[in-house]
């Protein structure tokens, strides 16, 4: 099997470094609605990644159509890097950016030390505390022994950007268990969740990946 050496992109120097939540939060007032993307990660990707920004452009719309919005989205995600042959949802995030989006990335801080996580299609990034599973390893968020959020899921999905009462959606493409962790807890809090299915490219969480039996039994707008 021949080798393939992925370049992580280059630190964006041109990306504005939140110190803390209230930043984020204040910044964020400035918008008049957010969207949350949720999608396969580096492990799972996409089959069809071409056809996985075409929904999303389609579930742009649905949302601005549904609370009649005009501009002024912010797009939020947990700040996976582009990687050109790894078909996850940095494409996706890196394509909204191309339509003048604004991008908000939120990343454990380990990633801060290393200054190779920041991407040129993200406009601000707020670095939270690292959190270790028992074995050592990086958790990147979800949900702790509590059913409380953790890490980078803890701030966008966090009661005070919720307590803004701005049109607040997220749009699920797809994703692994912490994406499953995730829109369950969105769900209980009763936030928008817009999905449609999106076949993984590597399948150990199933084809669709690990939130679509729960979606297709919870969503009332599921789109096969």
């Amino acid at each position: 099997m021949p080798i393939i050496s992925y370049q992580i992109a280059k630190l964006n120097t041109m990306s504005h470094e939140l110190q803390n939540e209230d930043e984020f939060v204040n910044e964020l007032q400035n918008f008049s609605a957010f969207v949350l993307v949720i999608g396969h990660g580096s492990r799972g990707q996409y089959k069809n990644v071409e056809k996985a920004k075409q929904d999303l452009d389609k579930m742009i719309q649905i949302f601005k159509f549904q609370f009649d919005i005009e501009d002024k989205i912010a797009v939020l995600f947990g700040g996976d890097p582009f990687r050109r042959h790894v078909h996850d949802i940095a494409h996706l995030i890196k394509h909204l950016h191309s339509k003048n989006l604004k991008v908000f990335a939120v990343h454990p801080n380990e990633y801060n030390n290393q200054k190779t996580y920041i991407d040129e299609y993200v406009d601000h990034v707020l670095y939270v505390p690292s959190i270790y599973d028992s074995a050592g390893n990086m958790v990147w968020g979800g949900m702790d022994d509590n059913c409380r959020p953790r890490g980078p899921t803890a701030v966008y999905l966090g009661d005070r950007l919720i307590e803004l009462g701005k049109p607040f959606c997220l749009l699920v493409l797809g994703g692994g268990p912490t994406a499953l962790e995730e829109i369950k807890y969105a769900y209980s809090k009763s936030l928008n969740i817009l999905y449609t299915v999106c076949e993984a490219k590597n399948q150990e969480n199933g084809v669709y990946g690990a939130v679509h039996d729960w979606a297709q039994a919870n969503l009332s707008h599921f789109e096969q």
